[in-house]
């Protein structure tokens, strides 16, 4: 066991290492996921695993517990597969704030087919068909996709 003044010492440091903020920030989206989710949380329990239940549990619900269960770990890259399609705006948002919060302390893959999903995003990569079809930062992305698509119509 460490002395008195080195566990102070030590202490000092891990403390100082914590930004309260991105904490905050971070359990304030997780509580506001959970809200709407808590009712059928309580019926299916909070450790167990959610799809064993699906009638207990709309889309959307299962989708906040289960972005709120990953955000609570804290890893270090977290990949998101159509994660916020079930979502409204209204979540949607506080889950991109999540990933906002983020910057810097962990990588988001992030699929999706919900452009107001990938407008975060530091860079997008755009694949049809298998195949890479532009790359960039979101806003040029977005820009050659609409462009693309309005050509289509």
């Amino acid at each position: 066991m460490l002395p008195k003044k080195e566990r102070k010492k030590t202490m000092d440091k891990i403390f100082k290492k914590i930004d309260s903020t991105y904490y905050y920030k971070t359990c304030k989206i997780i509580s506001i996921l959970l809200d709407n989710a808590i009712e059928a949380l309580t019926k299916v329990g909070l450790e167990n695993q959610i799809h064993k239940k699906p009638n207990e549990m709309s889309g959307g619900q299962m989708q906040r517990v289960s972005i709120a269960r990953a955000l609570y770990v804290q890893p270090t890259l977290l990949i998101f597969d159509e994660a916020t399609s079930a979502l409204d705006q209204a979540a949607e948002a506080e889950v991109q704030q999540a990933m906002l919060c983020s910057r810097g302390r962990r990588t988001n893959v992030i699929a999706a087919h919900r452009l107001s999903t990938l407008e975060i995003c530091d860079s997008v990569l755009w694949l049809e068909g298998g195949r890479l079809r532009a790359s960039g930062s979101a806003q040029s992305v977005m820009a050659q996709y609409r462009s693309v698509m309005e050509g289509r119509a």
